[in-house]
Formats: C-alpha cells, structure tokens, sequence
C-alpha cells in the first residue's frame, strides 16, 4: 500500500502598483495645486494601489538635495522660489519589483517687490516719446501690458521691461497710458500721463543742516514728464554734480545749493522746461533775508506782529524782537535787542504776550535770518500799552447800549400810534357830511371902458316949441329937485 500526504498552501495575489497620485496640501494657499506662496510649509502626498503595498520613494526637484525621506509624505517647510520645480513619486512593489512613477510640478510664486513703475521720456531729437514699465523681481515673474497707447504702436519686453515708442503729437499732452501688470498672487497697475510744461514756477526752499549751515534749493514746478529742466545762473548754464556745492536731483526739477552763502550766491536763477510736447520758462532773483512790510496791532494782553516777505527772500527763521522804551520818546532803556520768539520760514504772524501789571511802551521789530547768518531788520515801531477796558466797563457799555435800544423801539412805537390815530380821524371827518354855501358865478362882462357924460342944463324956453309928432318925448334925464344936474355914466359894450 502506497500512502500519498498532500499539503495545501495559501494562494497569494501579486499585483500592482498602480500609478501614483500626487496631492499638495499647503497652510496658506487655498489652491496649491496652482501654486503656493513663497514662505509656506507645503506637504506632498502620495499612494499608489498594490498587492502587497507599495513603497514609496521621492526624487526632489532640487538635485543638491542628498537626503530623501521615504515614505508616502514629503514636507516642505518654508518654501523658496528654489523649492519649484519636478517632484516625481516612485512607487515599487517589493515582490515584483515593478516600478511606477508620477511626477507633479510644484510652483512657488513670490510676488515682486514693491509695485510696478511707470515712466516717459523724449525720444531722439524730441521726435517721440518712450514709454516704459517695469516690476523686476518674483518668481514667476509679472506679465505686463500698456493699455492706452494709440494703434498699431509695437511693445517690446526684455528683462521685466515694457517698453513702447510712440510718435511725438500735441494730442498726446494729458492722454493717460496705463501698464497692466499681472502676477500669479495679485495684479497691479502704474500710470503715467504726459503733459506739456504750462505755468512753470520757482519756489525757493531753505532747509538747515544739523551742523547750522543753510541749504537753498529751487523746485520748478510744472515741468512735468517727459520734459527735461536745464539750469542757468545769471544766464549762464550750471552744471551741477562732480561734487561740488551744486547737486540735482534725479529727476532734474530740483536744484540744491549746499553751504549757501549771502556774498556769492545770490543773484538771478532761471529753468527752462523743454521736451517733445513743448517748453516752459521761469527766472527768479534770490536776495537776502529781508522784510517787505509789517503791521503791530493792539490787543487787550498782547500785541500782534503780521509780515509779508518778497518772493524771493531767503530766511531759515524770523526772530521778534523788542526793546523797552525809556522817559524819553525814541530811547530804549538798553541798547541791545531782545528775541521773545522765534519761528519758522513759513510763519507770517506772530502774538507776543505782554504783562498787564506794569504797563510800559515797546519797541518792536522783526530779524530775518539764513542760518546762522543774520539778515536786514524790520523798521521799528512802538507798542504804548494803556489802560483797557475792564469787566465792568464793558458791563456797563453793554447795559448802556441795550437802554438806547429800548428807548429807541418806545419812540418808534410812539410815532407809530400817532399816525395811526391821525389817520383815523380824517377817515372819520371825510365820512360827516359838511353845510357848504352855493357860490353862484358872475358872468363876466368885458368893459371896454367908461365915459363921464355930463349933462347940460336945459335952458329955461320962452318960446314953445311944437311937437310935430303926436307923442309926447319925454326927456331921458331930468333935473332933481334943487336943480343940480346928474352926471350920467353910459358904458359902451363892444
């Protein structure tokens, strides 16, 4: 008999791996697979499916890097731009040692520095104006763009710098051109605007170093870009720099006068402003420090000081002095003047406190000075304090002022109720009817004048005379008894 033993094993199943996923976790992006920020801690993951389970090994982007961990996870801590690049997955099953492999390209953005930077300038011979952008820096870097610009104008970029030439045109003065600048953290913009020089003007500046020492300089305003300012004294061309006293500033609008001096340095100063869309000119005379005008008033305490200056006078500070007036009208009781305040450059007003208890007569005058360098003084003038009103005489003006008013408004009022019983009674008589007497005219006679007629006394008749006519006349005056005749008037009527 033959006896036959069998012996049963388990069946195993070798397969895989499949192929790696990568995922990317990051603490401050909510998109890392797009990309991450420079600084942030960034963990790669990676599983592959496999019978028996896969291991996992990485290979950096960064070949320097000697110590690869193995295992699914990979952090990065702290992410550069340097950390960019390949990440690949290997996944390698141990009992076949069939290899799989993924990669995943990690981007670390680092946004550029600061923002993007606009400018303009004259082109060759003031015959085009050059527009340029730049944002240098990050990681990628930034695509930019100019929007604005007139038709058909070709941009060129090189080195993280746009540039555009555009034909010089009158048209072009106050046309904005902006440049688009875009990142993969943000998006930014400049713009810049070329103007013709208008109203370009000299402002004189004093500033004081720390060791006392003036320093002057002239700002030209109005001479915006691309125009280019060029610098004269007294006609003739400066040519600031090479270390001298002389410095311009970058942009060539502002012209510095270290340790400036009252005995070499004054004198006349012109700019003219000139560029591809026109010119503009500007000259102005520097004296020393000095004061045009000045007024003292009088306050209740105090006494207020107000100047004017010229233009271009140069003062670092204004000193208000005094003096104390003696017995005599015009003589101080000491020689030397007294600063009570000094101010700034820009101060055109000043208010001295005065005290209230030994009123005296002041000598004002204001110093003009460029740092330690003093200038022509004001004219005097003289202060008298006197008494003031005090609470109770402006109680009384006051009281005094508010009885002329009240007496005033009863007198109004008066005359008002007399008018308005005048009124009354000649309504009153108008509406009584009055007794008048008929006038009954004469009709006027026109008398051309009187004639006196006298007469004549009849003679006494011894002969009868005869009547022819059978009526009897009789006379049309006659005698009155005693025998005097009548004088008769008879009026003729024409």
């Amino acid at each position: 008999m033959t006896l036959t033993f069998s012996v049963s094993t388990p069946f195993l199943c070798l397969d895989g791996p499949d192929l790696p996923v990568i995922t990317v976790s990051s603490n401050r992006d909510a998109n890392p697979a797009q990309y991450v920020t420079a600084g942030s801690n960034v963990t790669l993951s990676c599983t592959a499916a496999s019978r028996p389970p896969a291991d996992i090994t990485w290979s950096l982007a960064d070949p320097t890097e000697a110590a690869v961990p193995a295992g699914p996870r990979l952090l990065l801590p702290a992410v550069q731009p340097g950390h960019a690049g390949a990440y690949a997955c290997i996944a390698r099953n141990p009992r076949t040692s069939s290899r799989r492999r993924s990669l995943l390209n990690l981007t670390v953005a680092d946004l550029p520095p600061g923002s993007p930077q606009c400018s303009v300038e004259g082109g060759p011979g003031d015959r085009s104006l050059r527009f340029r952008c730049s944002w240098p820096g990050g990681a990628p870097a930034a695509s930019l763009k100019f929007q604005g610009l007139p038709e058909g104008v070709q941009e060129g970029l090189a080195s993280s710098v746009l540039q555009a030439v555009v034909p010089a045109h009158p048209r072009l003065s106050g046309v904005s051109v902006t440049c688009l600048a875009r990142h993969l953290v943000t998006t930014r913009t400049c713009t810049v605007t070329p103007e013709a020089p208008r109203k370009v003007l000299l402002h004189p500046i004093v500033e004081e170093t720390r060791s006392g020492e003036a320093e002057v300089a002239l700002q030209a305003s109005g001479c915006p870009p691309p125009s280019r300012a060029s610098w004269a004294r007294e006609g003739r061309p400066l040519a600031p720099g090479g270390g001298g006293r002389l410095r311009l500033t970058e942009d060539g609008r502002r012209l510095l006068i270290g340790n400036f001096s009252l005995d070499r340095d004054l004198g006349n100063y012109s700019v003219l402003c000139s560029g591809a869309l026109g010119a503009g000119a500007d000259k102005i005379t520097l004296i020393g420090p000095s004061i045009s005008s000045w007024r003292l008033q009088r306050t209740r305490d105090a006494a207020v000081l107000t100047w004017d200056v010229e233009r271009g006078a140069l003062i670092s500070h204004f000193q208000i002095q005094a003096q104390v007036e003696g017995p005599d009208p015009g003589r101080a009781i000491a020689s030397d003047w007294v600063s009570l305040l000094i101010l700034g450059p820009r101060e055109r007003s000043a208010v001295v406190p005065l005290p209230l208890q030994n009123p005296r007569t002041w000598v004002f005058r204001i110093l003009p000075t460029l740092g330690g360098q003093p200038g022509m003084p004001s004219q005097s003038q003289i202060y008298q304090a006197g008494p003031t009103l005090g609470p109770g005489a402006i109680a009384g003006i006051v009281l005094g002022s508010l009885l002329g008013l009240a007496l005033l408004a009863a007198l109004l009022l008066l005359c008002i109720c007399c008018l308005c019983r005048f009124r009354r009674e000649v309504h009153k008589k108008k509406k009584e009817p009055g007794t008048w007497t008929p006038v009954v005219p004469q009709p006027e006679k026109k008398v051309q004048g009187l004639t006196p007629v006298h007469t004549p006394q009849p003679l006494p008749l011894k002969v009868p005379l005869e009547n022819p006519s059978p009526i009897r006349a009789h006379p049309a005056t006659g005698m009155p008894p005693g025998g005097d005749p009548k004088t008769v008037r008879t009026a003729t009527q024409v």
